[in-house]
């Protein structure tokens, strides 16, 4: 680091005295090699006024210099600046590292997008200062306004446009969700049932409520999972399973005192029903195709089956 101009103008200066006390000037010298005697009268001295038994004195000493004076007074103002000066290298050097600082924290800022908020509002900027880059960085300013103006407004129509589109699929899922809950409650109703009736049933209810055989699950879960899922054929087995009609078992009919036949007489022909035999699996097969759409397009055919199935208990054609 280069030294003050005032510590090296005191360095010179003090250079300069130790060389003038190390070649004094000739004039000093010849003024030192006749000192005047204590009268202050200058003597004549002649070979024959010499007196060699008398001891020569000694030659009177210089009057000091005034460098000494001028050293000290150096020395004071060296001593006294350096601190001052030091101190204010200090200060400098905090600027200076504080300036660092923000100039690393505007280079960050500049490096990162600027966002906007939920309005699209930002710092304003200062005019006056705009001005004095000149008009096209003014021009440049007011494009960066109007881009921004445009941002805010797209992002208004974005939240306009969100809130619309959730609309609309809500109000798809409601129209999906009860196009559901009509399929349901019209093939119920052809099983002769009626689905207000048995939502609040208490017997549905309850049977909803326990295992079938062989299933680790109640009904009303796999009733769940279907309606989650808007599942029409799945939603309808529970239904079905539970509409179907009852086939109770056919009681023979034991005549009292039969009596054995005679050898000439013959045995009593035995009448077999008339009409298709069902069991309790085809008649719940017939259903469930039913509801799979089997029979799209052969309604006909469906009613008569159906209809033989209602009068197959009464028969005895249900095995």
């Amino acid at each position: 680091m280069q030294l003050p101009k005032a510590v090296q103008a005191a360095a010179k200066s003090s250079d300069d005295l130790q060389k003038q006390l190390n070649d004094p000037k000739p004039d000093d010298q010849q003024g030192q090699d006749t000192p005047l005697p204590e009268d202050g009268t200058l003597t004549q001295q002649g070979p024959d006024t010499l007196n060699p038994d008398v001891a020569p004195t000694d030659p009177a000493q210089p009057a000091p210099d005034d460098w000494q004076q001028k050293y000290l007074t150096l020395q004071g103002k060296f001593n006294a600046q350096v601190p001052r000066l030091q101190q204010d290298i200090q200060h400098l050097q905090g600027q200076l590292s504080s300036l660092d600082a923000e100039n690393k924290q505007l280079k960050e800022a500049a490096t990162q997008p600027k966002t906007l908020d939920s309005h699209g509002d930002t710092s304003p900027l200062d005019r006056a200062t705009i001005s004095e880059y000149g008009e096209e960085f003014g021009t440049l300013v007011d494009t960066i306004e109007q881009l921004r103006s445009d941002n805010a407004s797209l992002s208004t129509q974005i939240q306009t446009l969100s809130g619309d589109v959730t609309g609309d699929r809500q109000a798809q899922a409601k129209k999906a969700y009860d196009g559901y809950l009509g399929d349901v409650s019209s093939k119920i109703a052809a099983l002769g049932g009626d689905f207000s009736v048995l939502n609040g049933d208490p017997n549905f209810l309850n049977w909803l409520r326990q295992y079938p055989e062989g299933e680790a699950e109640p009904r009303h879960a796999k009733l769940k999972r279907a309606e989650g899922q808007q599942d029409v054929t799945a939603t309808m087995e529970i239904f079905t399973e539970y509409l179907r009609p009852t086939q109770p078992q056919a009681q023979p009919n034991l005549a009292p005192n039969l009596q054995p036949p005679t050898a000439h007489s013959s045995p009593a022909p035995t009448t077999q029903p008339e009409g298709r035999m069902w069991t309790r699996a085809g008649i719940a097969k017939f259903y469930q195709d039913k509801v799979k759409g089997v029979f799209k397009g052969r309604d006909e055919e469906a009613a008569q089956l159906e209809a033989d199935i209602h009068a197959a208990p009464g028969e005895g054609r249900v095995s």
